[in-house]
């Protein structure tokens, strides 16, 4: 996969990429329903990474499968023409457009991509017929071995494309083929229709007509190759550069024979030239469009250009999606987007935020960086959004830099034994805590701003160094690199948690919201971690706004339909917007549609990161959607290797089994251990253990702030006791929660009576 500039790190409870020394060799599936509620994810900065290196197109598995999977395609289809080509047409006035040599075909292409400095456009002729391809000194004729082979690499380029962004599957690549050839047929046909309604008579045939037609097909080559190796900026000089020489090509080339033609026998100078100058404009005109119509698929969409939540960028996202998913062919039964005005924050383009070292008299001495170092063209991308950390308050705070870990509670107790925290400026490590527990933390302890950088240690594996060890070089976070993300403890829109974030919803007042740092927090590189030892500024100038957010939801309407496929219940794909500003989307959703859900839905499956793993897929989920995850992998051939399934593959690089799985015969004992699995996971639910905690019931999976390991309640009351020194009653309160908890728990494990 290609990687992108954005260097983002998944936090610690979204986990690390697999690696098969550090699993349980006795699981194979991975059972999440013990893990913590997972803290607001980080912002990604997508960049615009379409390009690959030429040397990495068939690293891919899927690529190289794809490719293989293409030769076959135009193997059979060349043997088909074969084999029915004498049922429907002479082979002999057939060969004559294939009677080319390497001359004629190096000057085609050469007039083909530089029309302008050609001169003589005429046809040769004989005495009695038309001079072959490779006779035409001028290459002025017309062939079809330029066009023919011309879209069998298309197909080819096309199934890399594919390959390589993981989209590749038979019926995606011939759905492009018979696409591409399904619009030759349909521009032969309306320029045939079109010489007859205007009363042309050209010694044009059809033939003629779609050699002319079918050269466009090498503009689209060099277009996927501009997109596939120099990005975005490729794709596009390589479409103007080939739709301008295309176009250009056609209008000398059928001017000859249709503006010279002749009108019942007589040579005509009337009005119907004007007419005939139209239709030659016209069909040159078309050839841009269907370049860009059969290329702009195959290069990279989702991740071309950044698209942080309300942006430009995210608008373009959501309409792209929408069309995606309303298409009539290979879309979904219905597709809508879903509006939520929510609060969100941003950095500001012309105040970007920083981290300034100043000595005594207020001289800067160092200033960390406005964004990453610009390994690749990504970072050009005027929408790349500055290093920032959303939700945190704007200010300017001056002081002393004091180390304090992770940010713990633990870290910043241990600091101040030793050390007066107030009016200090503290630098810690990702991990450990929540982000938004690191301000919110210090601020108890007199901190007055936070600085974060993401330790080489703990994500890196210890690489430092961007000349050969990092990023581009691979998947490791560069020096320059910053994570961006939310300080925030609770998920969903601040102001109406609860409730959908509609125009009739009342909001809260910000000074309301809880779970907010109230000390303002700067993200930085760990390059520039390296810098700080003296006196520092931290510079925030963030700005908290309401502003409209989409998600797109899509629907798979469920049914029992003889002959038809259709799923016996209902599938809704969403993609959620704001979802990096701290799961808005997903949460304004969910609470607007809460009543119908809790009754209707029966399982969410969550692909958050949909390509994660590497030689083989990787799966986590709740102990009851084991089986059907192993069920649907046994079906399913792994890419590239039609004879192995995604659960033989899986099984032959985790080298894993489960000593739990297994088939339990009978219906009724399934439908019991179901029963039970699901009462025992909803008696640890307590709606009222966290009045202080929004949506949190769960007594295991709740989170917390202290480091105490026992109940995320108990641990929290604990840590509040020993700080006030009289607050035991809530110690007690959580007691009694976990002790009435785990008796209802266990009595949910005997026998049913």
């Amino acid at each position: 996969m290609a990687q992108h500039i954005s260097y983002r790190q998944p936090p610690k409870q979204r986990g690390r990429p697999p690696v098969s020394n550090m699993m349980d060799p006795n699981q194979l599936f991975d059972d999440t329903s013990a893990s913590q509620h997972p803290q607001p994810t980080s912002y990604t900065v997508q960049g615009i990474d379409v390009g690959l290196p030429i040397n990495n197109f068939l690293s891919e598995p899927v690529a190289d499968f794809a490719m293989t999977y293409g030769t076959t395609i135009a193997s059979q289809g060349k043997d088909m023409v074969h084999k029915e080509l004498n049922r429907f047409m002479s082979v002999n006035k057939l060969k004559y457009f294939f009677t080319v040599d390497t001359r004629y075909v190096t000057k085609k292409l050469a007039l083909l991509l530089f029309p302008y400095t050609h001169q003589n456009w005429e046809l040769g002729y004989r005495v009695d017929s038309r001079l072959t391809p490779r006779e035409d000194y001028h290459a002025n004729a017309p062939d079809l071995y330029i066009p023919t082979m011309a879209f069998i690499t298309y197909i080819l380029l096309a199934g890399v494309a594919l390959g390589i962004q993981q989209r590749f599957s038979p019926e995606v690549l011939g759905m492009c083929a018979s696409t591409a050839l399904v619009w030759i047929i349909i521009e032969v046909l309306a320029l045939v229709l079109a010489l007859y309604l205007i009363s042309v008579h050209t010694d044009l045939t059809t033939f003629d007509l779609i050699a002319y037609s079918g050269y466009k097909y090498v503009g689209m080559i060099i277009t996927i190759l501009g997109g596939l190796l120099f990005g975005r900026d490729g794709y596009y000089v390589a479409l103007a550069w080939t739709s301008c020489a295309i176009m250009f090509f056609l209008v000398r080339s059928l001017r000859m024979k249709v503006l010279s033609s002749t009108s019942d026998g007589v040579t005509s100078h009337s009005s119907r030239n004007q007419l005939r100058m139209y239709v030659t404009l016209a069909v040159a005109a078309f050839q841009p469009l269907i370049i860009y119509w059969l290329t702009i698929h195959l290069i990279r969409e989702l991740s071309k250009k950044p698209h942080m939540a309300t942006t430009e960028g995210d608008i373009e996202l959501v309409n792209l999606m929408l069309d995606r998913w309303r298409n009539k062919e290979t879309g979904l039964d219905e597709a809508n987007n879903v509006t939520y005005n929510v609060w969100l924050s941003f950095p500001q383009k012309n105040k970007p935020n920083s981290v300034t070292v100043v000595s005594p008299n207020g001289t800067e001495l160092f200033k960390s960086r406005m964004k990453e170092l610009n390994y690749t063209k990504d970072q050009l991308d005027p929408d790349v959004v500055q290093p920032f950390a959303a939700f945190a308050p704007a200010g300017t705070p001056k002081g002393r830099l004091v180390y304090a870990n992770y940010g713990t509670m633990e870290d910043y107790k241990h600091l101040n034994q030793t050390i007066n925290l107030n009016n200090t400026i503290a630098i810690v490590k990702y991990g450990g805590t929540g982000r938004g527990n690191k301000g919110i933390n210090g601020a108890k302890f007199g901190v007055i701003g936070v600085i974060v950088y993401t330790d080489p240690a703990d994500m890196n594996d210890g690489k430092t160094n961007d000349k050969n060890e990092t990023y581009p070089h691979s998947w490791y976070l560069p020096p320059s690199g910053v994570e961006r993300g939310s300080y925030k403890l609770n998920f969903g829109d601040q102001l109406t948690p609860y409730y959908p974030a509609k125009d009739y919803t009342l909001r809260h007042v910000e000074s309301d919201i809880k779970g907010l740092s109230p000390i303002p927090a700067q993200p930085i590189g760990f390059e520039d971690a390296r810098q700080l030892i003296c006196e520092v500024q931290v510079n925030v100038f963030n700005r908290r706004e309401i502003k409209p957010s989409d998600n797109v939801i899509g629907v798979i309407r469920g049914s029992v339909e003889p002959g038809k496929w259709r799923p016996r219940r209902s599938i809704i794909f969403g993609s959620w917007g704001a979802e990096e500003f701290g799961l808005i989307g997903s949460t304004e959703w969910t609470e607007e549609y809460y009543k119908k859900l809790i009754e209707r839905t029966v399982g969410y499956i969550n692909v958050d990161i949909a390509v994660f793993a590497n030689a083989t897929l990787r799966a986590s989920g709740s102990p009851a959607v084991q089986s059907v995850v192993f069920d649907a992998a046994k079906q399913v051939s792994a890419p590239g290797h039609r004879d192995l399934s995604v659960y033989e593959n899986w099984m032959k690089h985790s080298n894993r089994t489960s000593a739990l799985h297994g088939l339990i015969p009978n219906p009724l004992t399934l439908r019991m251990v179901n029963d039970q699995l699901m009462l025992l996971e909803r008696s640890f639910l307590d709606p009222v253990a966290f009045p202080d905690k929004l949506y949190y019931r769960h007594v295991i999976y709740a989170s917390k702030n202290s480091d105490v390991e026992t109940f995320p309640g108990l641990a929290d009351a604990y840590q509040q006791a020993m700080a006030k020194g009289n607050a035991w009653d809530g110690v007690r309160k959580h007691l009694t929660i976990v002790t009435y908890t785990l008796e209802s728990a266990a009595s949910t494990l005997e026998a049913v009576i």
